[in-house]
């Protein structure tokens, strides 16, 4: 139309089929694995695991991407937690080795290799360590702004005010003060001005109140952001612990694994982040009854009744190791400074325990188009 100006074109316009990274091969591959994850459901599981195949992972770095894709997925969508643990399963067994690309060659040795079970053990470790150390970043903010937080906030309102009046008593007297030019050289409060220039006005109560309340916005949008990020990595975290009990469930993580982030949860049994309270209980409710009777694979050569003897050994270590968890879950659970919430979680994972690991209701998880038809409030 005419009189309208031309629209602007910028150097850097989105244009299909472009890339934003030096190897364009790498970025399509990534973006093959997002697409395939996205449309991943019980029902076309085969078909598109085999997808995820024919992509093409021929290098270290492809399927380093590819587990960190199926990891964000698993954490962000707990409720498909179980279905990403079933195509990591698959996954391992079909996927081949490769030489690791930051491992130096040493004369005489081969370099280490990556397979899919390594770095999905590495991605496993560099998760937890993350959301520790989000949860104490955390903690640390809220304990400075619980000490200290009120005091600021009344600082700064008696500041914001004598600034204020500050600038109310300047206006008043402003008539009454001698112009600059009548003022003797260096009495403009203290600043260098040469001759006949005129000094800044001060500023004025309006401007005083703008600027303090332009302030305040400010930390308000800052206290914001830092409330999603907590948020972002409380979900994070939570995730993380059900993957991992899901990926022990279909044997990827070991037993000794489990103990570790138990113990490591329970550490603290006088002033427990509620963070970890909540992990703990999502994990033992998912993995608690195999870690008290877990199974044992027996040795060639090995009879019958050693391998019973090696069952029940088994059986009985992992029944003493969860009494030590209670006895000081059972604790906590009585402790007066954990929340009423977290308190109620505890005593659940125990009732869980006293009923054989059965819990109250059966939890939902995705299912088959023809099986959810089959449920009696199916339509």
């Amino acid at each position: 139309m005419a009189g309208l100006p031309a629209l602007h074109k910028t150097e850097s316009a989105f244009k299909a089929g472009t890339t934003v990274t030096d190897d364009p091969e790498e970025e399509s591959k990534q973006r093959a694995f997002k697409g395939i994850l996205n449309k991943l459901t019980p029902d076309n599981f085969e078909r598109l695991n085999q997808q995820l195949l024919d992509v093409g992972i021929t290098e270290a770095k492809t399927l380093i991407g590819l587990i960190a894709q199926v990891f964000d997925k698993a954490l962000f969508e707990p409720h498909f937690c179980e279905l990403y643990s079933q195509l990591c399963f698959v996954l391992q067994k079909r996927l081949p080795e490769f030489d690791d690309p930051e491992s130096a060659q040493e004369e005489g040795k081969q370099k280490r290799k990556l397979n899919f079970r390594r770095l999905l053990l590495n991605k496993c470790q560099e998760e937890f360590e993350k959301g520790d150390a989000a949860m104490n970043a955390v903690a640390e903010r809220e304990a400075k702004k619980g000490q200290g937080g009120e005091e600021e906030e009344q600082d700064e309102d008696d500041k914001d005010d004598d600034k204020a009046d500050e600038a109310v008593g300047a206006d008043k007297d402003k008539d009454k003060q001698p112009a600059a030019a009548d003022k003797p050289a260096g009495e403009n409060n203290g600043a260098q001005l040469e001759e006949g220039e005129i000094p800044p006005p001060p500023p004025t109560a309006k401007q005083l109140r703008d600027a303090a309340a332009a302030e305040k916005r400010a930390k308000r949008l800052a206290d914001a952001a830092a409330a999603a990020e907590e948020l972002k990595a409380r979900r994070r975290a939570l995730g993380n612990i059900q993957y991992i009990g899901q990926l022990y469930r279909f044997g990827m993580l070991t037993e000794n694994i489990m103990h570790s982030c138990i113990q490591r949860l329970l550490q603290d049994d006088q002033n427990p982040r509620a963070e970890d309270i909540e992990c703990l209980c999502k994990l033992l409710s998912t993995v608690g009854q195999q870690l008290e009777t877990p199974q044992v694979k027996g040795k060639a050569g090995m009879s019958q009744q050693q391998l019973a003897d090696l069952e029940r050994a088994a059986a009985g270590n992992g029944r003493k190791l969860m009494d030590a968890y209670f006895e000081r879950i059972k604790r906590l659970s009585q402790n007066d400074k954990l929340e009423s919430r977290l308190r109620f979680m505890l005593l659940d994972v125990v009732e869980q325990r006293s009923r054989g690991w059965e819990t109250r209701r059966k939890k939902e998880g995705p299912k088959k188009i023809e099986v959810g038809r089959r449920l009696p409030y199916a339509c």
